[in-house]
């Protein structure tokens, strides 16, 4: 289960602000976190995990692994994964918001090259 699953939604809102905000700066040369820039380089060298089933807790990393059966099934940013149109992360966000795909149009496969003649 989620950790946020029993959350109203003010509440939600809030532990996922402080979740975007721990991910995204870790170090910002605030008082007492060191000298200024120090902390932002180590921040951004740090890799974080997410384990997360709302899509929206993971929607600004920096890469995004799907994970279905053990495998890593897909990996992208929430962009790229959102323009694979059979891809599953797509589907899982679709049916957690369905207005998840607006601004998003699917990548076509590339058709291959028509053979030269000679």
């Amino acid at each position: 289960m989620q950790a946020t699953a029993a959350l109203d939604s003010e509440s939600e809102r809030i532990v996922q602000a402080a979740l975007d905000n721990l991910l995204s700066i870790a170090g910002s040369g605030r008082p007492g976190s060191g000298p200024a820039g120090e902390d932002e380089e180590a921040s951004s060298a740090m890799t974080k995990i997410v384990v997360a089933h709302r899509l929206a807790t993971i929607r600004h990393a920096d890469i995004i692994a799907v994970v279905n059966d053990g495998r890593v099934v897909e990996q992208g940013t929430h962009a790229e994964l959102m323009q694979r149109g059979g891809g599953l992360y797509r589907q899982l966000a679709l049916a957690q918001d369905p207005s998840a795909a607006e601004g998003y149009a699917i990548a076509a496969a590339a058709a291959p090259a028509p053979a030269a003649t000679a």
